[in-house]
């Protein structure tokens, strides 16, 4: 996981600004902030073998829902273009402390698993929310479950 990444940081900054947020007005700062955008230019596919080897990006998230696991962690379901079809995703983010702006953990699970242990796309032609209920349940039957983890710093002390 990059160290201080801004674009990781304008992602937490929304994800707390949307925790604190009245319900009404959640929709309206994941739109304001472009946050579906910045999921899409963040997704860390050339440091998965997995992806990297297939040259996997994301073209658009057409689909995304957000929410609490807990006071400092969030999961982000949703459905993203990458890129040559519609694939599910999810996202957890955890923090040390609320309002923390670099995670100390991220998982990254994405896409569905075929019987030949490659991608199995599922076709623009299902609509999002369709492909979203069909996203895996458990960690074996995504394409790719990884912990993206802070290094560990060593005191200097």
């Amino acid at each position: 996981m990059p160290n201080g990444d801004s674009l990781e940081t304008q992602i937490a900054n929304v994800l707390w600004r949307w925790k604190f947020a009245e319900h009404d007005k959640r929709d309206s700062i994941l739109s304001d902030s472009k946050f579906a955008s910045m999921l899409e230019f963040w997704f860390p596919f050339s440091d998965i073998e997995f992806t990297r080897k297939r040259g996997i990006w994301c073209d658009g998230v057409p689909l995304l829902e957000i929410k609490e696991l807990n006071r400092v962690s969030f999961v982000m379901s949703g459905v993203g273009y990458f890129p040559h079809d519609f694939t599910p995703f999810e996202l957890e983010f955890h923090f040390n402390s609320r309002r923390d702006l670099i995670p100390h953990s991220i998982i990254l699970r994405f896409g569905l698993l075929d019987h030949n242990d490659g991608l199995r796309l599922i076709g623009h032609h299902k609509h999002p929310s369709h492909i979203i209920n069909l996203r895996p349940k458990t960690n074996s039957e995504w394409a790719v479950a990884v912990e993206l983890t802070e290094p560990e710093t060593e005191n200097a002390g």
